[in-house]
This record gives C-alpha cells, sequence and structure tokens, in this order.
C-alpha cells in the first residue's frame, strides 16, 4: 500500500511542470514569456527546498541526541 503510494505521487503530481505553460497562456491568457517566468519560479523553490535539506543537520544532530560511535 505504501508503495503504491509513493508510485501514484510522482505521477499524479509530475505532470504539472510540463503543462503549466499550456494552462497559464490558455486559462489565464498569459503570455509564454510571463508563463514561463512562473515556471522557472517554480524550478527555482524546488531547487531551494533540495539545498536546504542538504544544509539542515538531522533531527537527532539538533535535538542533541548523539550516539557515541567510536567504541566497539
Amino acid at each position: 500500500m505504501l508503495f503504491a503510494f509513493f508510485m501514484a505521487s510522482p505521477i499524479a503530481g509530475g505532470g504539472d511542470p510540463i503543462r503549466l505553460i499550456t494552462i497559464l497562456r490558455q486559462v489565464h491568457g498569459l503570455a509564454i514569456e510571463a508563463a514561463s517566468s512562473v515556471l522557472t519560479g517554480y524550478m527555482a523553490g524546488t531547487i531551494g527546498v533540495l539545498v536546504s535539506g542538504a544544509i539542515m543537520p538531522p533531527p537527532y544532530v539538533s535535538a542533541g541526541v548523539v550516539e557515541d560511535r567510536t567504541s566497539g
């Protein structure tokens, strides 16, 4: 069941950036330059989430719970 959820989530939400420019042009009447800027902002936000995830320490380090793995 969990596997199906993690397979269905990207399939359902993965097409949003592909159709975004077309939807913005047809539904909202935006010029292609403006619609492309919206897509660029969306992608920049996605990269920001990835970078912040790499910068943040793991939860057990920030909570002060650190194991001593040096002793056998």
